[in-house]
């Protein structure tokens, strides 16, 4: 026989013109004897008889049938090539492929030569779990002589399980990664405006009117993040700046002007995707002292250029994907505390009101398979209560030393998160939806602060974080210079 046979070792796979001959003596093929510890499949393209030419008597066992029969043909029933050459089939009839139920087919003019109807499973019956998927796969499944797309759903077809068929999708269509990235992208927008309305709160009583001060605050913070529901965890690292400049307008007031930057990179899925960020903002900002009781309010307008590389390891196609897009945004920050003092120990509560609005741009990716994902726009709306805790050390007077901790509890009030729309460039214009993050409406932010201060001059701080919410849990560390000019 000609040897076009594939081995491994949990499945047989008969493939391409092949003649499968059993020996002489033998009239009953059992094909449990064939599927061994895994499954013998039958392709397209083979006849199985005896090795004089002749029917089986009796054919008995699992009988598996690849999909593969279905390839470039989008009719709901189809027959298969005959398959077997046999007086009588006893055995069971599988089907190897999710996409098609199988039946028993005489053909009547060749009554020794078994042949299989392959019955349509259509997408949205079950098969795929996402329904905005199925529904454009349904929608799309008819021959537009798109080698491209032919290609694609052959590959579905030659799928031999449900869980390799959904992974597989959510691989291709970034179900899981374009949500997320609005997610990131929104968590590392308020990163920077809470960063600096940390930065600018403080009053200093000391000064007097008419004094400007300039302040600078160079950071790095690693950041890892655990999906509770998911398998969307990811990892970032962060360069941070923050430059501010302020005058001291009234004894009661400074206004000042912030500019935030930021070097971020972010890898996910186990690093088969990763997304690099240059983010920017510049603001404006007034800090009032109403009997120690501090209001900060910033009003901030900024950008983000990102670069996206999204891997596809699945078997529908082993590419990568690149993709570049522009985000806008505008933040307005406010907080209220006040720092009850205790000898060297204090005691803050603090209120914050974050609004955060976003334009996100469109996201387009080159290769048969990219997803495009139209640009959206939305608003996030945090309110937030908290309190910090803290000591200080002054061993000499040109040092000092600072510990603290805290916590604040966020609600989110807006709507950050929204479903998007996406394409795949081998199927056109033809849009589906992608299913929003599925939003975090509350979590808390508990924080350890650890400092060093040289007069008034420098200082190093170290920070880290912990956040929790129903769908996440993120643990941040960094470290801090502060330099006073």
């Amino acid at each position: 026989m000609k040897k076009n046979l594939l081995t491994i070792l949990s499945t047989i796979l008969l493939l391409g013109n092949v003649s499968f001959a059993t020996t002489t003596n033998t009239t009953i093929l059992n094909y449990d004897n064939l599927n061994g510890t895994g499954e013998f499949v039958n392709a397209k393209g083979g006849t199985m008889g005896n090795s004089n030419g002749q029917a089986f008597d009796d054919v008995k066992g699992k009988v598996y049938v690849s999909g593969d029969f279905g390839e470039n043909n989008y009719s709901n029933t189809l027959h298969t090539d005959s398959i077997l050459k046999t007086k009588k089939f006893s055995g069971t009839i599988i089907s190897d492929s999710p996409m098609y139920k199988i039946t028993k087919y005489n053909d009547p003019n060749h009554n020794q030569e078994f042949k299989f109807t392959l019955t349509r499973v259509k997408f949205t019956n079950g098969i795929i779990k996402d329904k905005n998927i199925a529904l454009y796969l349904e929608n799309n499944y008819s021959d537009t002589h798109n080698a491209t797309k032919n290609k694609f759903y052959n590959n579905l077809k030659t799928l031999s399980s449900l869980s390799q068929i959904n992974s597989q999708l959510n691989t291709t269509f970034g179900t899981y990664i374009f949500p997320i990235i609005t997610k990131q992208t929104f968590d590392k927008i308020s990163e920077l405006n809470i960063t600096a309305l940390d930065s600018v709160s403080y009053f200093d009583t000391s000064k007097s009117v008419g004094d400007i001060v300039v302040n600078g605050n160079y950071g790095n913070t690693k950041t890892k993040v655990k999906n509770l529901d998911s398998n969307n965890d990811y990892k970032s690292s962060d360069t941070n700046m923050v430059f501010w400049v302020e005058k001291y307008a009234t004894p009661n007031l400074k206004l000042g002007t912030v500019f935030s930057f930021s070097d971020s990179s972010t890898n996910m899925k186990d690093d088969d995707t990763y997304r690099d960020d240059y983010y920017g903002s510049g603001g404006i900002y007034a800090v009032y002292n109403d009997d120690s009781i501090i209001y900060t309010s910033i009003l901030s307008f900024g950008g983000d250029y990102n670069h996206l590389n999204r891997y596809n390891d699945s078997s529908i196609g082993d590419f990568k994907n690149s993709s570049t897009n522009k985000n806008f945004f505008a933040g307005l920050n406010n907080s209220v505390y006040k720092e009850f003092d205790f000898d060297k120990s204090y005691i803050t509560p603090k209120a914050e009101l974050n609004i955060v609005g976003l334009h996100q741009g469109e996201i387009i990716e080159g290769g048969n398979y990219g997803i495009d994902v139209d640009s959206e726009n939305s608003v996030s709306v945090q309110p937030g209560l908290g309190v910090e805790v803290g000591h200080g050390f002054n061993p000499s007077p040109k040092h000092s030393f600072s510990l603290s901790a805290g916590v604040m509890n966020y609600v989110e009030v807006g709507t950050p998160y929204n479903d998007l729309d996406g394409s795949m460039n081998a199927f056109g214009n033809n849009k589906f939806k992608i299913e929003k993050y599925d939003d975090d409406i509350v979590h808390s932010k508990i924080s350890v602060k650890e400092g060093y201060q040289y007069l008034d001059r420098f200082g190093i701080y170290l920070n880290e974080n912990y956040t929790i919410s129903k769908h996440q849990e993120q643990f941040e560390y960094g470290a801090n210079l502060v330099f006073i000019f």
